[in-house]
Order: C-alpha cells, then sequence, then structure tokens
C-alpha cells in the first residue's frame, strides 16, 4: 500500500467522497456518514489519500456547548451541574476494502484529535470537554477502533420511523390552564425562554444555543409548543427536515407537573401532520433505548424502530 497522506478537504475531492459514501453503506446499510458540509466547515475536515485514492475521511464538529448562554452577552446559564461537558464529535470513516484499516482510521484520527483541541480552546473554560462518537449498532470494526483509542460507551439510541401518508389534522385538544401555539424561536428571548425551561429537563445535557441555532438553521424549522397563564413554556417540540426525504421531530419535553396529561401526543401529532403538509413522506426520531415512556409514546404513535445507534465518549485532555 502507498503512504498514506491526510489532507484537510477541498471541493475537488466531492466525487471521491461519494465513493467513499457508496463503498461505506454498501457493507454498513445505516453507517453514520457525515457529509463535508458548506465550505466553512471544511476546515474540520481531513480526507485520507492513498496516491490518488480517497480511503478515509475524518471530521470534527462542536455539537454542543454547556454553561454559557450566548444569547444573553455571556451571562451564566440558570441551570449548572459539574457533570454537564462541553461536547465535540468525531466520525472517521475507511473504505472497508482498504487492507490497513487500523493504520488509516489512527492517520484520520491524529488529525481530528488535534483539531478538536484547537476548537476547544474557543470554549468556555466552566466545563471540561467530552469528545464523543456515533456509529450505527453494524459498526462494530469502526466502534472497536474508538474504543482501543480509549473510548467508553455512552448510551444507546434507537432511531424510528414513521410514514406520514395517513396523517390527519390533529384534534381539538384543550386544558383550560393552556395555550398552544406554533413557533420559530426566533428572537432571543424566544431562545432564553427556551433554553432555560429545556435545561431543567435535561441539566446534564442540556440543549444550548449553538446546538439551537444549529437546529434553527435547518428546512422548515419550527416549534409546537404549550404555555400556562404566567406565560412560562411548559411542553415543546421542534420540527424540521432531517433530509429531502424525511423530517424529523426534536426535543419533545414536558414539565413534570404537566406529564401525563396528553401534552406531548397532541403536539407531535401537530408536528407531524406540519411535516407532511411539507411534502416530506416520512418523519423520523431519536430516543435513548433505556427511556422506555418515550418508546411507549412514540410507538403509539405509529412510529418503528428503524436502527440503533452506539454512542461513546471520553474526555479530550
Amino acid at each position: 500500500m502507498e503512504q498514506i497522506q491526510v489532507i484537510p478537504y477541498e471541493d475537488s475531492f466531492h466525487e471521491q467522497v461519494v465513493q467513499l459514501y457508496q463503498a461505506v453503506t454498501a457493507k454498513y446499510k445505516h453507517a453514520c456518514f457525515w457529509w463535508p458540509g458548506p465550505k466553512p466547515n471544511h476546515e474540520n475536515v481531513y480526507c485520507a489519500f492513498a496516491g490518488d485514492l480517497l480511503i478515509g475521511k475524518g471530521q470534527v464538529e462542536i455539537i454542543s456547548i454547556q454553561s454559557l448562554d450566548e444569547a444573553s452577552g455571556g451571562a451564566e446559564s440558570s441551570v449548572r451541574t459539574e457533570e454537564s461537558f462541553h461536547h465535540i464529535y468525531l466520525n472517521i470513516k475507511v473504505r472497508p476494502d482498504v487492507f490497513a484499516q487500523q493504520e488509516v482510521f489512527q492517520s484520520l484520527y491524529s488529525a481530528v484529535y488535534e483539531r478538536a483541541l484547537v476548537l476547544a480552546q474557543g470554549l468556555p473554560k466552566t466545563h471540561p470537554v467530552q469528545i464523543c462518537v456515533g456509529n450505527n449498532e453494524e459498526e462494530t470494526e469502526n466502534s472497536n477502533l474508538f474504543v482501543k483509542n480509549g473510548f467508553t460507551p455512552l448510551y444507546r439510541q434507537y432511531e424510528m420511523e414513521r410514514e406520514l401518508y395517513d396523517m390527519q389534522e390533529a384534534p381539538d385538544f384543550c386544558i383550560p390552564e393552556l395555550h398552544f401555539i406554533q413557533s420559530a424561536i426566533e428572537s432571543m428571548e424566544e431562545e432564553q425562554r427556551y433554553l432555560r425551561t429545556e435545561s431543567t429537563i435535561w441539566p446534564q445535557s442540556p440543549l444550548g444555543l449553538h446546538r439551537l441555532r444549529w437546529l434553527k438553521g435547518k428546512a422548515h424549522f419550527t416549534s409546537f409548543a404549550a404555555y400556562d397563564t404566567e406565560q412560562e413554556l411548559v411542553a415543546s417540540i421542534i420540527v424540521c427536515q432531517e433530509d429531502e426525504t424525511l423530517g424529523a421531530v426534536e426535543e419533545v419535553f414536558v414539565v413534570p407537573a404537566w406529564q401525563k396529561k396528553g401534552i406531548a401526543t397532541h403536539l407531535i401529532k401537530c408536528g407531524l401532520k406540519y411535516l407532511q403538509e411539507k411534502g416530506y413522506p416520512k418523519a423520523m426520531l431519536c430516543v435513548q433505548a433505556e427511556n422506555d415512556n418515550a418508546l411507549e409514546l412514540y410507538r403509539a404513535l405509529g412510529f418503528a424502530i428503524s436502527g440503533e445507534e452506539h454512542r461513546y465518549s471520553k474526555p479530550l485532555v
């Protein structure tokens, strides 16, 4: 095998990245494969070549920034725990037909790890950084290579899908103390109000402004929410595009005092009808494998498990 050369991604590599995707998904149908994305992201993408052949690709991306609310000019968020982390995710894929799989992987891993260290310098110093990876359950060889580099299991999550051809208008639903709205969470005040409530639901892994604005950048982004008489957010879901043929349901939550009243069911039905009207034939969502209550809810709404993802993490040193 020719000497491996790892270099930053360029637009001229696109066709070879498509070929890499085809080779990986021919072996692992549901592989977690990242595309290079828009040009500003290309500095976070590295390609491994043997001669003129692209044999692997590695990427790194900041997924969540905890503890500081950028929308408030640097003021600390309302919920902080010692267990919270900034999360930087890695994605490394190597052509299955390459003989020196581990050598190619390690070359790409070194490049993306060094880039993760650079990205981490710009994160608030209030919390440590975890680097993480997510792979489909089939991708055992790839996951094992991360384990050899010190990663340990984080959690498992199911991907669930539902066809939308039979979606009907959400029936009338009334709780006198609540009012229901659709909102694009446009203003800074709306962002802060949303993140303040959301962070009480998942204090160890709040969404954060960085991730919220990433979701807001997706096509057909909107939210369906419920507010009480004090104008406090008590429940919300986000819907947006996953890809050209698939809508996504994200960030489903109901505050504890209002759970088990059918609110989440109503909001999800509204969101699914919205996605159907936008032309998506299917919708998907993700749920942690141990979340039995959520699994029961989603199955009752017609979702079925379509895949399983295993996530791993380790501290960024």
